[in-house]
């Protein structure tokens, strides 16, 4: 991890190379047939560490999910090394990578609304000048904004114009599919897998653009503002 500063040079702490640098096709058959010691595949390391297993317990089954879920799409140079947000989607990744794809859903719910609780938090909302209270937040919502259902919370969020509403689809469906998969007695499991996958891609979105942290120049990166000034507040 590297401190990088941001446009209005502020430091934040980030991580490098989330979750794993994605692999060809040709590099997994290189890992497959072996001889690994005599090939110069430095990401290798970094599949280990994320999987947490050796490169002799790698089969096809794992590499093929793994090149599956981790692509362009849902792969970043830089993020912001926020564990109560990198925990859950690293772990949602690795799930589906070993076939635990119920537990990837729930996993990418947890994200989403760790994303939720973020947008809440570094907008800060303000009652004559001052930050909301926790004494406030319960007399005017019933609870704390984080033990709100999520539908609610979602609601929220989109009343105060903090997501879009494609962002509002996406945690919406995200939901749906968590409930369909570990609340509801008559869901079967024909499409767990590809559901698994859709809610990972949708909430890796999600991060991507909430977080929109990219690499600006080799020194400092681009951020955003309210994330930043969070960060910078919170000492994360």
């Amino acid at each position: 991890m590297d401190n990088f500063t941001n446009q209005e040079k502020q430091k934040i702490l980030v991580q490098m190379n989330f979750p794993a640098p994605p692999i060809t096709k040709e590099d997994m058959e290189k890992i497959l047939t072996g001889g690994l010691e005599d090939i110069d595949l430095p990401w290798v390391m970094w599949l280990e560490n994320f999987l947490g297993l050796p490169r002799t317990s790698f089969v096809a089954e794992i590499l093929e999910r793994f090149r599956e879920i981790n692509t362009r799409e849902t792969f970043m140079s830089i993020v912001p090394s926020i564990q109560k947000l990198l925990k859950p989607l690293r772990d949602s990744c690795k799930a589906y990578c070993l076939g635990l794809y119920s537990a990837s859903i729930a996993l990418s719910a947890v994200e989403a609304e760790s994303l939720q609780i973020l947008l809440w938090e570094i907008h800060g909302i303000k009652l004559n000048s001052s930050e909301m209270t926790e004494v406030q937040e319960k007399a005017i919502f019933g609870r704390r904004f984080e033990r709100i259902e999520q539908s609610r919370r979602i609601e929220i969020l989109s009343s105060f114009g903090w997501i879009t509403e494609d962002q509002n689809d996406l945690f919406h469906r995200i939901r749906g599919a968590r409930n369909r998969y570990l609340h509801s007695w008559s869901e079967d499991f024909n499409r767990e897998k590809e559901e698994a996958l859709l809610c990972y891609r949708d909430v890796f979105k999600l991060f991507r653009e909430i977080t929109a942290v990219k690499l600006k120049d080799s020194s400092s990166i681009e951020a955003n503002p309210l994330l930043t000034q969070w960060m910078q507040k919170t000492k994360n």
